[in-house]
């Protein structure tokens, strides 16, 4: 599942009861167009954009589950390479984040560093995955009990084509080579 809405909008890897999965600021940047929702505006917010997009996620892992196939959750998102309120610099090129379960996370960080020794890795960084902050791991994922990672790459090195393609590969690879070998 993709999308293209920007998690200012409505982060749908929050819970939706979350404080911030409608958030009023990132990163010291207003975001004014959230800062007078009613309660049945963000009601709507999710009935539109957050409960169809989790819908469809439970609906294709469904399908696989019934089809006797083991699926495989992996949650994609970018980061900033410099947080602008305190100027830190992000120096990780890719986190292999996760909650509780770390195999498909240490997996996959694995085989990007042997196969591509260059790009910079780290585990849960930027972000660690839990229970009050994030919802499609432990929703999906760990209540399935199915192989499941949040992959964080920084988001200036899929601004263009070639970055994407080039990043589209390198997930690819490790995410075939780590789902084989759990």
């Amino acid at each position: 599942m993709c999308s293209d809405i920007a998690d200012s909008f409505i982060d749908w890897n929050r819970p939706f009861h979350a404080e911030d999965s409608i958030p009023e600021t990132s990163d010291g940047t207003e975001i004014p167009c959230n800062f007078t929702l009613t309660k049945e505006a963000r009601s709507l917010r999710c009935e539109k954009i957050h409960r169809p997009f989790h819908d469809a996620i439970s609906a294709g892992l469904d399908r696989a589950q019934a089809r006797g196939r083991r699926p495989v959750l992996l949650n994609i998102h970018s980061f900033t390479p410099v947080m602008r309120q305190t100027g830190e610099i992000r120096s990780i090129e890719l986190g292999c984040c996760f909650n509780r379960d770390d195999r498909l996370a240490k997996a996959m960080l694995t085989d990007v560093q042997t196969a591509y020794p260059e790009v910079v890795t780290a585990l849960n960084v930027p972000y660690a995955v839990n229970d009050i902050g994030d919802y499609t791991i432990p929703m999906h994922g760990e209540r399935r009990n199915i192989p499941h990672v949040l992959l964080e790459i920084r988001n200036d090195l899929i601004s263009d084509e070639p970055g994407q393609a080039q990043w589209a590969e390198i997930v690819a690879h490790a995410a075939k080579a780590a789902v084989k070998n759990l």
